[in-house]
Formats: C-alpha cells, structure tokens, sequence
C-alpha cells in the first residue's frame, strides 16, 4: 500500500485528533523548561562509538550527551529568562537531560550486549 493510500483514506488526521484528545500538557510552571529542553535538543554533543563483535558484526552508535549550560544561558537571553527564574530553568532542563540521557544510553548499551551476544 502506498503512502497516497492512507492520506487519501483520511487516516492521519483521525490519528492526529485521537492523539491531542488524550496528549498531557505540562503544567504552566514547567512549559518553559520543557519548551527549552526540546529546543536545545541540537545543542547537545554526541559521542561516536564503535564496537566488533565475533564473525565480523559491527555496530557504530551515537550516544548523547547533555546539553551545554552556555547553550541554556543563551536559550535564558534569547527567550527573556529572569534573574530569579534561570535557577529554577537551569534545574529542571538538567533533570530532564539526566533522564533522558539515562535512558537513551541504557538503550544503546542493551543493544550492543545483545549484539556481542549473538
């Protein structure tokens, strides 16, 4: 089936209206760093490694790193953070960043262990 088939059918738009009517939004006080977290998601450093398992597979990966706090302070400057909010900002883009760090990390390195294992 071809991708014409299926917006033809209508069908992204009734996946898109079942996904807002059951999205969670963020509370007003964490919009601002949940808006900032996803926007410095490109200022972050990303490590290559590489790993060769027997027979000759081998997998190359990406692994994240966290986002830079000059990257946050410019987002802060350019997006009218105050004095007394930037603390508070700063924090709570750092929790986020650990989380997903963790996760995004603990993924790729089950991924390769089951590749070695193979």
């Amino acid at each position: 089936m071809e991708w014409g088939a299926y917006v033809g059918d209508n069908e992204v738009p009734d996946i898109r209206e079942a996904a807002l009517e059951v999205r969670v939004l963020p509370d007003p006080w964490n919009e601002m760093p949940w808006r900032a977290w996803h926007e410095l998601q490109h200022d972050r450093a990303w490590m290559t490694d590489g790993i060769g398992a027997s027979m000759g597979t081998i997998s190359i990966v990406s692994r994240p790193g966290p986002i830079s706090w000059m990257a946050i302070d410019r987002w802060c400057d350019v997006n009218g953070v105050t004095a007394e909010e930037r603390p508070y900002v700063l924090d709570l883009i750092r929790v986020l960043d650990a989380v997903f760090l963790k996760d995004r990390n603990s993924t790729i390195t089950q991924n390769l262990q089951t590749l070695i294992r193979k």
